[in-house]
């Protein structure tokens, strides 16, 4: 009975709740090589595709973030250009009140003259300068606001590969943990073989 050869039996395994049951030959308690190497080649393909997919998702975000650095880049310019003007015209507004300090001493009707010169040109200089203040105070709101989005887009989209990339290595120790039974499984049946 002992010299009559056992037919072939297939051995079983299951790789994860999501991934196909993959079933070996085996024949007097060996697997054939070649099968399990074509299916950890496929095992490596996939899990090769799963990186590509991350990276390219990885590099998206990474394109998007820079489009958005370079628009509050160009505000921020625009922001430091316009502060520049407000302070020209402040330097502008200085020397007409020293112009109204120096006509004063030279004569009491070219004091009058440059008191409503002075006094229209403060009044256009003020709503000027009101209109920048306000341009000013709009874009700082705009760029706190684009800050603000700027930084929840970075903490979302860091979340977004910290849980990928979490969710990735749980799958691989998974299976690494399914391969090293695998792989006491094998060993302790050629162990029996061997005996």
């Amino acid at each position: 009975m002992s010299n009559d050869i056992m037919p072939a039996k297939k051995e079983v395994i299951v790789t994860g709740a999501n991934s196909e049951i993959k079933a070996f030959d085996e024949q007097l308690k060996k697997y054939r090589k070649k099968h399990v190497i074509a299916y950890l080649e496929k095992l490596n393909n996939h899990y090769c595709q799963i990186i590509d997919a991350n990276n390219r998702d990885f590099a998206a975000l990474g394109e998007k973030y820079n489009e958005l650095v370079d628009m509050y880049n160009e505000l921020l310019a625009e922001h430091n250009k316009l502060s520049s003007s407000y302070i020209e015209l402040q330097g502008e507004k200085a020397s007409v009140a020293q112009a109204l300090i120096d006509a004063q001493n030279t004569a009491k009707g070219i004091v009058e003259e440059a008191r409503e010169t002075a006094a229209r040109e403060i009044t256009e200089l003020d709503a000027q300068a009101e209109v920048i203040r306000e341009s000013i105070v709009d874009r700082n709101k705009k760029l706190r606001d684009m800050r603000i989005e700027v930084q929840q887009m970075y903490s979302d989209m860091r979340k977004q590969m910290e849980d990928a990339m979490k969710a990735l290595n749980d799958k691989i120790e998974k299976d690494m943990e399914f391969f090293s039974a695998s792989g006491a499984m094998i060993a302790e049946k050629y162990e029996d073989s061997k005996e």
